[in-house]
């Protein structure tokens, strides 16, 4: 069971149904395809199973892999938490010389993230990174985090950004409301559902849909309800509406399970544009430029990867989506 006890093995299992291909997985996770592809044969040795449909080219994840793919990235998650209590227990003595807070929005995943900042710190000694949870840009400049992941381009003259690759969405339900309610066939039919909506006071928000070239504006009297990400997440599983503007990374497991699926396939609430903030002040310092460079690329590469994984899964053009202009 040596290769089913390796972390690695489930992090490329996962890797391949985010690419949709192991090629694709393999550029990504650095890896040479056909080291990628004994691999994925050793694990199935081992399980008994097929991980992968080869009767699909290129080969996709089975049914029964899909299965996994939940508990996998629980498998994951645990790891980074014993890596991090070990790591923490090993450095309770040292010197920590430096601090700095790293804001991450509540509807971004956390997991990449915190790899990544693990992986920085062990590079610079004396240094310790905390996340905390969106702060915000004032929560920037009031000190309460260093750097931010914010979706949204604040104008304030002093926060410097690095504009960041934006986040994509769909129209998503539960199955339970489309089994009660059935899915709009048209984005018309839109105007007689209720609306699950990121609220108004939220920086990035827009009213506007689109699909490639069209658009579609929710009228002001549109049947809506307003909250925060985890308000709107809740209320999608609740099956209490059609989200408009819920993240992709918040409903990952739902979506592989079918529990919550695309309505109006291809609409999508325009992408927000995202960047990784500091206190323009901080600009000069080497630390903050190095450590918000590589959070962009984190961010370039989670988003992008992310939106185009269940886009491909559900068969919708990428062409459908039409990304703003850094």
């Amino acid at each position: 069971m040596k290769v089913l006890r390796n972390t690695d093995s489930w992090r490329a299992l996962l890797e391949i149904g985010r690419q949709g291909s192991v090629g694709a997985a393999a550029g990504r996770l650095g890896l040479d395809t056909t080291a990628l592809s004994r691999l994925i044969r050793q694990m199935e040795k081992e399980l008994g199973f097929e991980l992968l449909d080869r009767t699909r080219k290129p080969a996709v994840l089975s049914a029964r892999a899909r299965l996994l793919v939940p508990y996998a990235r629980e498998f994951l998650r645990a790891g980074e938490q014993l890596l991090q209590a070990a790591r923490s227990e090993g450095r309770s003595g040292a010197e920590c010389s430096r601090r700095l807070r790293i804001s991450i929005p509540t509807n971004a995943g956390r997991t990449v993230f915190y790899s990544f900042l693990m992986r920085f710190e062990n590079t610079h000694p004396g240094l310790r990174l905390e996340i905390c949870a969106d702060v915000g840009s004032r929560g920037l400049l009031e000190g309460r985090a260093d750097i931010a992941f914010l979706g949204y381009m604040p104008e304030d003259p002093s926060i410097g950004t690095l504009p960041a690759a934006p986040s994509v969405t769909m129209l998503l339900a539960s199955r339970g409301y489309v089994a009660g309610h059935g899915a709009p066939a048209r984005i018309e039919e839109l105007s007689g559902r209720t609306v699950l909506l990121r609220s108004s006071s939220n920086p990035s928000f827009s009213m506007r849909l689109e699909k490639g070239l069209r658009t579609y504006y929710l009228a002001p009297g549109q049947d809506c309800r307003q909250g925060d990400a985890v308000f709107c997440r809740e209320a999608l599983l609740a099956g209490r509406g059609i989200a408009v503007d819920v993240a992709l990374g918040m409903v990952e497991e739902e979506l592989s399970r079918g529990e919550v699926v695309p309505v109006l396939p291809g609409w999508h609430r325009e992408p927000w544009r995202n960047c990784i903030a500091f206190r323009a002040a901080d600009a000069a310092d080497p630390l903050f430029g190095e450590l918000s460079r590589l959070l962009r690329q984190v961010c370039d590469e989670t988003e992008t990867s992310l939106w185009q994984h269940w886009y491909r899964h559900f068969g919708i053009p990428l062409a459908d989506v039409r990304l703003p202009a850094r």
